[in-house]
């Protein structure tokens, strides 16, 4: 019992330690997957509008606890992505992601020739595309 008390005080402390997902970023939340292990956030002053349909924001998906994705090695707590979103069509590409890891490192990967994905019409992605497109 004493064992798992240290552990579980030894990681809330060292997860408090961990640095901020994209620094001094101003992050509004937006909301929660169904399951409540993952928070979604927006930098509202990186919401440009490129042309009529298209505007383009960083966003930050935040996990309870961290993660395996599959096309990673280490696991995730959090990840930042700057994306197009065509308001119009419902679809977003990705520009940029950076990834951070539970070991206190960070990687970015860029997309020149992303691919676009519809949105999904579940909460937080869709409450996300809702505040992207509806600001002025």
């Amino acid at each position: 019992m004493k064992k798992s008390l240290f552990i579980t005080i030894f990681l809330t402390l060292w997860s408090l330690s961990l640095p901020d997902p994209a620094g001094s970023s101003d992050w509004i939340f937006i909301g929660k997957s169904k399951v409540g292990n993952l928070s979604v956030f927006i930098d509202k002053e990186s919401i440009i509008q490129i042309s009529e349909d298209v505007v383009k924001s960083c966003q930050k998906f935040s996990y309870v606890k961290p993660i395996s994705l599959s096309n990673h090695q280490k696991s995730v707590y959090a990840v930042v992505a700057c994306r197009e979103w065509n308001c119009d069509e419902a679809k977003y590409n990705n520009l940029q992601l950076t990834f951070y890891y539970a070991d206190g490192t960070k990687e970015t990967e860029n997309y020149q020739y992303a691919l676009w994905h519809y949105v999904r019409h579940d909460p937080p992605e869709f409450d996300l595309f809702e505040y992207v497109c509806t600001q002025e």
